[in-house]
């Protein structure tokens, strides 16, 4: 875990100049991706690698988005060697590497049988074109291969879901009144049951093919939001999930080898906790029973 630490380090560089996405070194982004592959394989909890790296850079005083290590773990799926790796990002910033790599996600590729003269024109405009060029660019391949828009960039949903667990676990945890106040008015108890629904489906199919059709046709699919708060972490958690809902099976299939169901469950049982007053209380009583259990006992 430390040398992963030092690559995150290495990838956010000290200058002050331009955008954070801007000062990012991406060039190192293709190792941290292969050290998390590697940690994979032997950490004794694999339900959510990159929540424990993340605890882990907290702990060692080094800030680092969820996203950065989503998109590291994906730039080394797409470009297995990485020499050609170096090749793609010489020359480009973070923001617009961001940017196209959900286009050249080898599901995306082959689910839309994007062609290769399309991914090769996508990269030529890269070095010299704007953020703003790029996006546009990107934008057209989507109009182009994937019209309905049901393709989902599963490490910004990381990114979204990490945000919506680890800000409603505070407010919980917290006892925190006003926040709870307002959640409660935000979201009304059936919302949070149907809500609580939809990320239980995600378990596997077969689950999904009995609790999916109890939900509303169009549930969720109204709430896309640009804001930067809980209740826009949540609408956009919900809105991605009512879209893969009727999304091909391969869709939600990936969604769980990359996400995982282990923080959909947090957020649902976060959800029912924050319902209530009763449904907190019970909760907080549960996690201090859990945290008593992993305190081994002390020898007489």
């Amino acid at each position: 875990m430390n040398k992963i630490a030092k690559t995150v380090e290495g990838i956010l560089k000290d200058s002050k100049i331009g955008t954070a996405y801007e000062r990012y070194d991406i060039s190192h982004l293709w190792d941290l991706g292969e050290q998390i592959r590697e940690y994979s394989t032997i950490a004794a909890d694999k339900s959510d690698i990159t929540a424990e790296v993340i605890n882990y850079l907290e702990h060692h005083s080094t800030r680092c988005v969820p996203l950065l290590l989503k998109n590291a773990e994906t730039a080394r799926r797409v470009w297995p060697r990485r020499e050609e790796f170096l090749d793609f990002v010489r020359g480009v910033s973070y923001g617009k590497f961001r940017e196209v790599l959900p286009v050249f996600d080898p599901g995306f590729v082959s689910q839309h049988r994007v062609s290769k003269e399309d991914l090769d024109g996508l990269r030529s405009i890269l070095p010299e074109s704007t953020y703003e060029r790029v996006r546009e660019h990107v934008g057209r391949l989507r109009d182009k291969y994937d019209p309905s828009r049901m393709s989902m960039d599963f490490d910004t949903f990381y990114q979204d879901l990490y945000s919506a667990t680890v800000r409603l676990k505070g407010i919980v945890e917290r006892s925190d009144a006003k926040a709870l106040e307002e959640f409660r008015k935000s979201f009304t108890p059936k919302f949070i049951e149907d809500s609580r629904r939809l990320l239980a489906a995600m378990k596997n199919e077969e689950t999904f093919s009995k609790i999916a059709k109890q939900l509303a046709k169009g549930f969720g699919q109204d709430l896309n939001t640009k804001d930067e708060n809980l209740e826009a972490d949540l609408d956009k958690v919900i809105y991605q999930l009512s879209r893969i809902r009727t999304a091909p099976v391969v869709l939600r299939q990936t969604l769980r080898e990359r996400i995982g169901i282990a923080r959909l469950g947090e957020l649902s049982t976060l959800m029912k906790a924050a319902s209530s007053d009763e449904e907190m209380e019970q909760y907080l009583r549960s996690q201090k029973l859990l945290r008593q259990m992993r305190v081994p006992e002390v020898a007489g």
